[in-house]
């Protein structure tokens, strides 16, 4: 698998650096990469010029980018959304387990693991998108029916919020997230991923 994300197609690359790094109102969602021999900036289109905001495209919030919701493309919709039903099913399951009630708390999880599935039919969207839905799915995997802990739910909680913030990042970058998984115990590998993808592909979902 490469080591660099994936970037979206409405980026182009332009040869200087803007000029005027000041904030302005964003009057457009086009963006450029401005590509030199000392570093390659990511920056946004707006009024008065282009507004840096990092050196790696991987290293923006999606926030700062569309911060007043225009219309994205399908598949960065289609992922957000789920990313927002994986992170409300979370929200619930952390509750519940909180409560005491562990069956409320599963019962999310199984449906946690149903959307990783799905996400992981958008795995193309970048290198460390797919890495880390991959990962999430075989956590819950692999636990084999077993309740997941408050920490480990944290932790898989963590990991989509950070996915859903960053969808485009890099697959190096995917790696420091993905250590949240395992540091709370959880195993991310799976020999299962092939047979998935074709399961999936046999069924129609992607």
């Amino acid at each position: 698998m490469a080591a660099a994300g994936a970037i979206p197609p409405r980026y182009s690359v332009s040869s200087a650096e803007p000029a005027n790094e000041s904030a302005a109102e964003i009057i457009s969602t086009s963006t450029s990469l401005a590509a030199s021999n000392a570093a390659t900036f990511f920056s946004i289109s707006t009024g008065e010029g282009h507004e840096i905001i990092g050196r790696d495209p991987g290293e923006v919030d999606l926030q700062q980018l569309y911060p007043a919701g225009p219309e994205l493309d399908t598949d960065l919709s289609r992922a957000l959304g789920m990313l927002s039903q994986c992170l409300a099913r979370l929200d619930n399951g952390i509750t519940a387990f909180r409560g005491g009630d562990k069956i409320a708390a599963d019962d999310e999880v199984h449906h946690l693991l149903v959307l990783t599935d799905e996400l992981f039919c958008l795995r193309h969207l970048s290198d460390g998108f797919g890495n880390i839905v991959d990962a999430c799915g075989n956590a819950l995997r692999n636990k084999n029916g077993d309740m997941l802990t408050e920490q480990q739910l944290l932790a898989v909680n963590s990991s989509l919020l950070a996915l859903k913030k960053r969808p485009f990042l890099s697959f190096d970058s995917s790696l420091d997230i993905i250590d949240r998984l395992e540091a709370a115990g959880l195993d991310v590998e799976s020999a299962e991923t092939n047979e998935l993808v074709n399961a999936l592909a046999d069924e129609g979902v992607c």
